[in-house]
């Protein structure tokens, strides 16, 4: 009688502390991304002067795309993208900074332009509609 009882209490005791044991957590989904589209100075006085400091430099990647001369920074999450010379615009060039934190997107973008008063505004606005249709997509889990 006093194993059967001690058998029923450990087996209690098991049953207990199995249905009573933290039910396993449920990871929360991550909230939508915020996109956030911001206006930057270009801190050049010129597109010329643009070019050569930020060719000169090592850390740089460089290629054309389109006609356009594009410099990506990876470090600074940038990509500067210069007209081509045969561009209304130019000389001109648009600087692209992107960075994350949490669930914010950050797009900061900045044009400067040396060429034709009315082509430099088209620019301006065409980047700022390009900027405008920039979505964010969420990143699945894989498999889900």
């Amino acid at each position: 009688m006093k194993l059967r009882d001690a058998l029923i209490a450990v087996l209690a005791c098991g049953c207990v502390a199995a249905c009573s044991s933290a039910a396993p957590k449920v990871q929360a989904p991550a909230p939508d991304p915020v996109l956030q589209l911001a206006t930057i100075n270009i801190d050049y006085p010129d597109v010329a002067s643009a070019r050569q400091a930020l060719t000169a430099r090592s850390d740089v990647s460089t290629r054309t795309e389109d006609g356009w001369f594009v410099v990506e920074v990876p470090a600074e999450h940038t990509t500067w993208r210069f007209v081509p010379d045969n561009y209304l615009a130019a000389p001109a060039v648009v600087e692209r900074r992107t960075t994350v934190q949490g669930n914010v997107v950050s797009v900061e973008t900045g044009v400067l332009c040396q060429g034709p008063a009315p082509a430099c505004d088209t620019l301006k606005q065409d980047i700022q509609s390009q900027s405008q249709q920039i979505r964010i997509v969420p990143a699945t889990a894989p498999g889900g």
